[in-house]
């Protein structure tokens, strides 16, 4: 584990791709800014648990049921609904 101190405006390189930005902070919060390309999924920790939780929950289905949808397009789609 690496622990950094940085000011408003200070940045942090991740393995030569991922820029960390600090945007501002208060006494219970850090706002934080990430440049990275695309293809690189940044997620808040809850965020990525959820969806590991997903994967690891679906992996039956998906082994007996291939189809294109992924565990994030699952977990983002608003459900069908029928109107009466």
């Amino acid at each position: 584990m690496l622990k950094l101190s940085r000011k408003v405006g200070e940045s942090v390189v991740i393995a030569n791709s991922i820029y960390c930005t600090v945007e501002a902070y208060s006494e219970d919060e850090v706002c934080l800014i990430f440049h990275a390309h695309r293809s690189l999924p940044i997620n808040r920790y809850e965020v990525e648990r959820r969806i590991q939780m997903a994967k690891n929950s679906n992996m039956i289905k998906e082994e007996n049921s291939p189809t294109n949808e992924t565990v994030v397009d699952r977990l983002t789609r608003t459900p069908n609904r029928t109107d009466s």
